[in-house]
């Protein structure tokens, strides 16, 4: 802690109200290690009017559900079909670029089918499981894919992505129109 300074209380507080409202967090009054149901669980819509204190218990997501409190929902954002080819290759030659400046997404599928070579070859481009890590050094290759295929009448996308993070460029992008 000393090599950063101290960080206030408040800051810290209004932190995990953003995780509590954004429903990646859970807080409840009561002790932390309690089995029981609390009377009142905040998180998501409902921790709108709530506001996380010092006296609050902040557990996950994962760790209320096993203690049978709420039922997690995985959140995803998939799309597929032209839809997802077109946003695909729209930012194909971006991506790199878009790790580097700090999209952590892990893609749990990223596919292109049908995708045309300029002499009349075909290809598929598919990744399953790719860390941020790996898509950013696999930039290069989709710059290079970016300016080598182009789509044709049957090319399809499919893309899955886990617990996408709003405030990641790769998703902020993928969700554009």
């Amino acid at each position: 802690m000393s090599a950063h300074g101290q960080i206030p209380e408040k800051a810290i507080l209004t932190a995990v109200d953003t995780m509590v409202r954004e429903d990646r967090a859970l807080s409840y009054g009561g002790k932390p290690d309690q089995e029981q149901t609390p009377g009142q669980i905040f998180h998501g819509p409902n921790a709108i009017l709530h506001s996380v204190t010092r006296d609050d218990v902040v557990v996950s997501p994962a760790e209320a559900s096993r203690r049978g409190w709420v039922a997690v929902e995985t959140r995803r954002l998939e799309l597929q079909g032209p839809e997802a080819a077109a946003r695909l290759l729209r930012l194909l030659k971006r991506i790199g670029s878009l790790y580097a400046r700090g999209a952590k997404t892990q893609f749990d599928i990223l596919d292109l089918v049908e995708l045309h070579l300029p002499a009349g070859g075909r290809m598929r481009l598919l990744l399953q499981d790719v860390p941020a890590e790996d898509m950013k050094r696999l930039g290069e290759l989709f710059e290079v894919l970016g300016d080598l295929v182009s789509p044709s009448d049957q090319t399809q996308g499919r893309i899955r992505i886990t617990d996408p993070q709003e405030d990641c460029p790769m998703v902020q992008e993928l969700k554009k129109d």
